[in-house]
């Protein structure tokens, strides 16, 4: 079907309401889709940062999901921003990651050019703190090695 849409020109970055005003990118991605994320991140003029209504992207959710394929997927998609985090809360994938304890996940999102691994929510907490008060130890080792620092202030 995703072929077919593609194929007789649908606009891969429609927003659909039936999913909470969301993109077909976002909907597979949140449900670990690989086979459709990849043939979407391929269409023409798609635009794998747009976020939901509630301000999530597709990396968010895969992140946020524990989606392993579907993070490595959107990470080598052109143009993915990293850090680009839900809005207004500025919770980033590193960050959903971190908080759910999702080794892997991070492991990749760290490898991630670019990626800012003490990038604050608007609360203050950061990925380092958030694993450290989850009690996720290999996750907590893994961002300090990555320099992550404890949050100040």
């Amino acid at each position: 079907m995703v072929e077919w849409l593609i194929a007789t020109g649908a606009d891969v970055n429609y927003y659909t309401l039936a999913h909470g005003c969301t993109t077909a990118l976002y909907v597979a991605a949140q449900n670990g889709r690989t086979d459709v994320v990849g043939r979407l991140i391929a269409a023409p003029g798609m635009d794998v940062n747009l976020a939901s209504h509630f301000g999530a992207t597709p990396l968010l959710v895969a992140a946020q999901n524990c989606h392993l394929d579907v993070v490595e997927r959107l990470l080598a998609a052109p143009g993915v921003d990293v850090n680009k985090g839900l809005t207004p809360d500025g919770a980033t994938p590193l960050f959903v990651a971190a908080i759910k304890g999702h080794l892997d996940v991070v492991e990749l999102l760290l490898a991630a050019p670019g990626v800012d691994v003490n990038r604050a929510r608007r609360n203050g907490t950061t990925p380092l703190s958030v694993a450290v008060a989850g009690g996720h130890a290999d996750v907590v080792q893994k961002l300090r090695a990555a320099g992550a620092t404890e949050p100040h202030g």
